[in-house]
């Protein structure tokens, strides 16, 4: 058996635990404790011996606690394998495996172009001027399987003009003008953007998340006017980002999509995007001020206080999209980020009217702050596994589309929510829901989803 999980530059516990448990069939969201979740994975690693198990675990930035995650070692190991990846050496001399560290060199010429006329299929056969072109389009590419991949799937079904310019423009030490040729070969703008906001969010992303963030932007109203026409247009653009080899799937029937890291971190620059398009993600770096007021989206994992201060300070006049998380409480938190104290005083929406998509997750907030109540552009708000309480203040944003608590600390679902009269997704679900005030659920006219999963059961 073949296990896969990737750690990424933001390592989530937690989901690198779930990754590894659900090809196992294991289920460790019923777990609360990360000595339960450790233990539970552990035991199953170890439950054969004569069953042999490769767990790979992808991407690793930093030295990883195999331990921590509950993936035996040594003689504790038995049938179980371990590989490692990484884009840095002394990570994984770090690891102390005591095994060799092999180092992956690009695929060699011939190797690489069998993978190109793979990839474009029959075009080749008869076409003496592609087959002249082809060979060095494939030297471009450097032997990055995923790029010869990329390339040849944009390129398949184009004519030979597009092929001489594809040439022209490829430049590996400019990665932009490599991923452009299958970015420029999408159909639709908003098609366009998602495969940005993807690039923005990195790594694995929940597709549901994805529909949010979309119907915040205004996308999908070509393919219909519910939203379940709005998710088949989803999975429509994102069958269309596969299948030129921008995204992959997530690994679980659908329910969600991975961006490459190298595809993220073009995405997010400025020579790909352009000014107009700003956006800003955790592997920002130090951006001036000046920059920072000009994005137009912003995603911060394991944000810390010192950044959330200085973002808040930022005249955000054109932000459209903004996500802020933090490792869930009861999981393994950075030494940075364990004295975080309550976010409250620092999530000031005063100067982000413009917005149109608000993600929270895993954020130290007991209760709203009053600013929020001027985001009349609000369509999108996820307060995800946050401790917030008091929701009332939320009855302001009239023109809100989509609301999900799911697995925050909510009890009480106030009678101020009835007010939220173009509401078409409210999602309660792992939620501690005690009261829902009479008629409030009634009064949510244009209510097309409502999820409440392991909900209000008390």
């Amino acid at each position: 058996m073949i296990v896969k999980a990737k750690v990424s530059q933001t390592p989530d516990l937690n989901k690198i635990q779930d990754d590894i448990a659900y090809f196992f069939g294991l289920k460790l969201k019923d777990e609360p404790s990360e000595v339960g979740r450790r233990d539970l994975l552990c035991k199953r690693l170890q439950k054969d011996p004569s069953e042999k198990i490769l767990v790979i675990l992808d991407d690793l930035w930093k030295e990883l606690d195999l331990r921590e995650v509950g993936i035996p070692s040594g003689d504790e190991s038995k049938g179980c394998k371990l590989l490692l990846t990484s884009r840095f050496k002394n990570v994984l001399e770090q690891m102390k495996r005591n095994t060799p560290i092999f180092h992956l060199e690009g695929l060699k010429d011939n190797e690489a172009f069998r993978l190109f006329e793979k990839t474009v299929g029959d075009r080749l056969k008869d076409d003496e001027e592609l087959k002249a072109i082809a060979p060095k389009v494939v030297k471009k590419l450097a032997g990055l399987p995923l790029l010869i991949i990329s390339v040849a799937c944009s390129l398949k079904d184009r004519d030979v003009d597009a092929w001489r310019i594809a040439l022209k423009k490829i430049d590996l030490s400019k990665m932009e003008t490599i991923v452009k040729l299958s970015y420029d070969h999408l159909k639709s703008e908003d098609t366009k953007t998602l495969f940005l906001l993807c690039g923005l969010i990195g790594g694995t992303i929940q597709v549901e998340i994805l529909l949010g963030l979309g119907m915040g932007l205004g996308f999908f109203e070509e393919f219909g006017r519910t939203i379940q026409d709005s998710r088949a247009g989803l999975n429509a653009m994102l069958n269309e980002l596969r299948s030129v080899c921008l995204l992959l799937d997530g690994g679980d029937e659908k329910n969600n999509v991975t961006i490459h890291d190298l595809y993220s971190e073009v995405v997010t620059s400025t020579p790909f995007g352009g000014q107009n398009s700003l956006m800003m993600n955790s592997n920002y770096g130090s951006w001036p001020k000046e920059k920072l007021e000009k994005c137009r989206a912003i995603c911060q994992v394991n944000v810390g206080r010192d950044r959330l201060d200085k973002l808040m300070k930022c005249q955000f006049a054109d932000l459209k999209i903004l996500m802020l998380s933090q490792p869930p409480i009861r999981y393994w938190i950075p030494e940075h980020l364990r004295d975080m104290g309550d976010h409250l005083g620092l999530l000031d929406f005063t100067c982000m009217k413009e917005l149109r998509v608000l993600y929270l997750c895993s954020m130290r907030i007991t209760s709203l702050h009053s600013s929020i109540r001027i985001l009349g552009n609000l369509l999108s708000l996820y307060l995800e596994s946050c401790n917030v309480e008091d929701v009332a203040i939320l009855g302001n944003l009239k023109a809100l589309q989509i609301l999900s608590f799911a697995r925050s600390t909510i009890s009480r679902l106030p009678k101020k929510i009835q007010e939220l009269t173009n509401l078409r997704l409210l999602n309660l679900s792992y939620c501690k829901l005690k009261i829902i005030k009479p008629d409030v659920l009634k009064c949510l006219i244009n209510l097309e989803e409502l999820l409440m999963m392991e909900s209000f059961n008390q």
